[in-house]
This record gives structure tokens, sequence and C-alpha cells, in this order.
């Protein structure tokens, strides 16, 4: 590999790839790979429960409305 590209690798570390002091090769660090996957689930999960959350609220609310609207402006027809 280039030296450019070497020096680039060294300020990458998102990828999980490291190299010994002096190594020219690069290996895959399964530590990182395995931690990114935790926290990223984690992160994942939280996110999705809080949203759902502000969702369920946000549907409360319209239904509340759509309700009122309904009895505010619904009136049945009078018998003939």
């Amino acid at each position: 590999m280039p030296d450019g590209l070497h020096r680039a690798m060294d300020f990458i570390p998102y990828l999980s790839l490291s190299a010994a002091s002096g190594d020219r090769r690069y290996h895959i660090n399964m530590s990182d790979i395995a931690k990114t996957v935790i926290i990223s689930v984690i992160t994942g999960i939280l996110s999705a429960q809080i949203t759902i959350a502000r969702l369920d609220e946000r549907m409360k609310t319209l239904e509340n409305e759509v309700r009122q609207f309904k009895s505010d402006f619904y009136r049945p027809a009078a018998p003939k």
C-alpha cells in the first residue's frame, strides 16, 4: 500500500482496523466490532422506545381532537 494510505488508515478508527507499531499489515479488531454492534443495538432500542412513546402520546391527542370535532359538528338528522 502507498504510504499516504497507511497514514490515512491511522486516522480512521471507526473502521476497526489496527496495526502493530512498525507493522504495515492491518487486521480487523473483533472486540471493537462487537462493542460497536452492542452500542448500536442498545441505542436503536432506546430510540425506538422513545419514538413509540411520543407517537402514542400524539395519537391519543389526535384521537381526542377527532372525538371532540365529531361531537361539535356531527348532528344526526331529525327523524321524519
